[in-house]
């Protein structure tokens, strides 16, 4: 789904598909970072770069999925390597799951890197499950849906200290479900959002970022504040706001090792559709439960990673984490909290950038899963 599984999904194939590049020598970024120093020279200053790349994955939201993409890279000035590379690129995905996604994204930089301009518009049709709204959920309400979704988001940010942004971001999706169980809450129109309908938000970013690297991060922190409102005003069905905090920190405790730890808090008000909940699962939020297995207009969630080189260019990850959903902040207590745990295996397949093969097995209570992918989960 694009709005929730479908956005997140989308996300992660972008952020794939860059790394990918990076992997054949063109440098990529992480979609939601804010690169803090210059990008190796891939795009000359009078030139451009077009590279096309094929790419797998695997989740277990997607099953094994293949897709490809072209990324062109060009700068808009004349101040060469002064200034970060400008890329538009279009990609395509199908699944084993008969998932498709088809997508057309750019990243822009403007003013010798004080500007970052991000745009995206896609077509998703993207077979998925869905428990239910809440924390506690029983697995026999496991229900099938189909949604397709047109969507477009631009995101405009600013630089103005050496490590602050300030942006703003537009959002447009116009959701509709195909397939429902006919026997599910979905069909019975029991949760938010089973009807048609367009959403249209506009918001608010402040980042602040001081990592040394956003592909492999080995000390600094990121945190960005986003504040996000839909309203009949601006043309939406729906109207509700989401006010969401990133905070993620660096560590290298010794050469080669490095502890990763990040928080992420999600309030919303309103109704808001079911697919655009905050929700708990997936590869970015506790590996080892299904995408979206917890869902409702609050979560909390943490998890701590220990990165450590093992042998030329192997190495090894153990990870925590916990996390929980509710629909009322004064619901949101330590009891609720799921637990899930794993470990993972790298191959570091671009050196200079410290791009890694990603092979994870996550744990939660009484469900599993296996991802492959590129790059740090964050």
């Amino acid at each position: 789904m694009i709005a929730a599984a479908s956005n997140k999904t989308s996300s992660s194939i972008t952020f794939l598909a860059c790394f990918l590049f990076m992997a054949g020598g063109v440098y990529g970024q992480e979609p939601t970072g804010i690169e803090n120093r210059p990008a190796p020279d891939t795009a000359d200053a009078a030139g451009t770069s077009i590279i096309p790349f094929p790419f797998v994955l695997y989740t277990p939201e997607t099953k094994w999925g293949f897709g490809g993409t072209v990324i062109t890279m060009f700068r808009l000035s004349e101040s060469g390597a002064q200034e970060q590379a400008s890329s538009i690129s279009p990609i395509f995905v199908y699944t084993q799951k008969k998932q498709l996604i088809a997508m057309l994204g750019t990243e822009l930089f403007l003013g010798a890197g004080r500007f970052r301009v991000n745009a995206e518009m896609g077509y998703s049709r993207f077979p998925n499950s869905i428990w239910g709204i809440g924390n506690d959920t029983p697995d026999d309400l496991k229900e099938d849906y189909t949604p397709r979704v047109i969507s477009a988001n631009v995101q405009f940010q600013r630089r103005v200290l050496p490590s602050f942004y300030v942006g703003g971001r537009i959002e447009f999706a116009h959701r509709r479900l195909l397939e429902t169980d006919s026997s599910g809450l979905l069909a019975a129109g029991a949760l938010p959002g089973t009807e048609d309908g367009r959403i249209l938000s506009g918001g608010l970013l402040l980042t602040w970022d001081t990592r040394d690297n956003t592909v492999y991060p080995t000390n600094g922190g990121y945190r960005q504040l986003r504040a996000m409102v839909n309203d009949s005003a601006f043309g939406s069905d729906y109207e509700y706001s989401r006010y969401s905090l990133d905070v993620r920190q660096y560590l290298s405790l010794a050469s080669g090792h490095v502890l990763a730890v990040r928080g992420l808090g999600e309030t919303t008000a309103g109704t808001q559709p079911f697919d655009v909940m905050p929700q708990l699962g997936g590869e970015e939020l506790l590996r080892g439960y299904y995408g979206g297995r917890y869902r409702d207009n609050n979560l909390v969630a943490v998890q701590a990673e220990y990165r450590a080189h093992v042998w030329k260019r192997l190495g090894a990850i153990g990870f925590v984490s916990a996390g929980r959903v509710s629909h009322q902040l004064s619901d949101m207590d330590f009891s609720g909290f799921k637990p899930a745990a794993g470990f993972g295996l790298r191959f570091l397949l671009a050196p200079d950038e410290g791009l890694n093969l990603r092979a994870d097995w996550g744990f939660g209570n009484g469900s599993s899963g296996f991802y492959l992918g590129l790059g740090e989960v964050f």
